[in-house]
């Protein structure tokens, strides 16, 4: 028996757990994906341990049945094999930090002009669109809970609250896999930058999006004081449907799977004539 989505071939530029929890996802209902990684070691998340055969087992539970390249994405040459890569794709998708797809030349912009059949829907899943209205006490207090060498307790005790309601089953193997990353050097340094990102960026572009869009929240999202009201505002903003999820924080593409993917998969269905 065929599985829904074979036939289709996704490149992703990611790393981390949000992305290759989607595209795994996409993996598992059958499409080919090909992850892109750094060169300098690939995706960081393969260090988080050495438990299978060398390679860290969150990163394994992420990648399962996809294929992989390693690329110089700061060479022309790197990013012009990329670029080959999605002319021949159904989906590109990528988790860089905000702008870093545009320089690259990889942006939604660029792409939609030279293929505008390959962006044919959008789907945000606990999405950060615009500056959260916190005082300047409050950002100072994040960066020195974030800094060394206090990073990995500040994030032990936070992770919780991210995947507030059901939880994964391995969820307390996977907050010691992150707490021991953030304590080797160079780590902790790297993430507490993601916390500092400008999202003025991304706001300005919103009214630019034309394609269909779908908004994933989690209803008990620890970042939003309200997470229906901020799933509104974008979906307003976008002209997007909203899921919202119940029973799930930040992460509901992994603490409520059951409900995130079918409903992507039927999204994908309705914007992509092929699916």
């Amino acid at each position: 028996m065929s599985l829904p989505l074979q036939g289709f071939t996704i490149v992703a530029i990611e790393q981390a757990v949000a992305a290759p929890l989607a595209t795994r996802n996409l993996a598992d209902l059958g499409a080919r994906v090909i992850k892109v990684e750094r060169i300098d070691g690939g995706d960081f998340a393969r260090g988080y341990d050495h438990v299978v055969h060398g390679t860290g087992a969150h990163f394994v539970w992420l990648n399962r049945g996809k294929e992989s390249i390693a690329v110089d994405l700061k060479s022309a040459e790197g990013v012009s094999i990329v670029r080959r890569l999605i002319d021949r794709a159904d989906v590109f998708l990528q988790n860089l930090a905000p702008g870093a797809a545009d320089r690259l030349g990889l942006g939604a912009d660029e792409l939609r002009s030279q293929r505008p059949e390959l962006i044919t829907g959008l789907v945000l899943v606990g999405p950060f669109v615009r500056n959260p209205s916190t005082g300047a006490v409050q950002r100072l207090m994040l960066r020195a809970a974030m800094a060394r060498p206090w990073a990995a307790m500040s994030w032990k005790a936070y992770l919780p609250k991210l995947y507030a309601g059901q939880r994964p089953a391995d969820f307390a193997i996977y907050r010691n896999e992150v707490v021991a990353a953030l304590r080797r050097p160079g780590y902790a340094k790297a993430f507490s930058l993601t916390t500092r990102t400008d999202h003025g960026a991304a706001e300005a572009e919103l009214s630019k999006v034309s394609t269909p869009a779908m908004i994933v929240m989690g209803t008990r999202d620890p970042d939003f004081p309200d997470p229906q009201a901020e799933a509104d505002w974008i979906a307003a903003a976008l002209k997007a449907e909203v899921l919202m999820v119940p029973d799930a924080g930040h992460y509901p593409q992994s603490q409520r799977a059951d409900v995130v993917t079918p409903a992507i998969v039927r999204f994908l269905a309705q914007v992509n004539p092929r699916a």
